[in-house]
């Protein structure tokens, strides 16, 4: 992925992101609609607001499992191609990241979705 988004073929870079995300059972449309999107943005903003700032900086300390690190690594290969294509998979794939790591601990691969 990186390869490609360094080459410029960014759509390309994003639809093989998001097709691997959904091997990787990520739930992600693979025709985002603007509902789509607004749904995920609910359903994260439920998930988080079960967390208090304190619970989130605790998930940052938490000990993460390599194949959360491999999993995060690859949507940060195509965060970048994303945004420059003006993707409309990027929010939700940041709601995606979000999600996974309020669930399995925040790593530095995650931030990004975070901003």
């Amino acid at each position: 992925l990186r390869s490609l988004s360094q080459a410029g073929r960014h759509e390309e870079c994003v639809s093989r992101g998001v097709q691997i995300l959904c091997q990787l059972k990520f739930d992600i449309p693979l025709a985002p609609t603007p509902e789509s999107v607004m749904k995920a943005m609910a359903s994260t903003d439920g998930v988080a607001s079960k967390f208090s700032a304190d619970e989130m900086m605790n998930l940052c300390e938490k000990a993460i499992d390599d194949s959360v690190h491999r999993a995060i690594g690859i949507i940060d290969a195509f965060y970048c191609s994303c945004y420059v294509s003006s993707s409309p998979f990027l929010p939700l794939v940041c709601c995606a990241v979000i999600q996974f790591s309020l669930e399995h601990g925040i790593c530095p691969e995650s931030l990004a979705a975070f901003a």
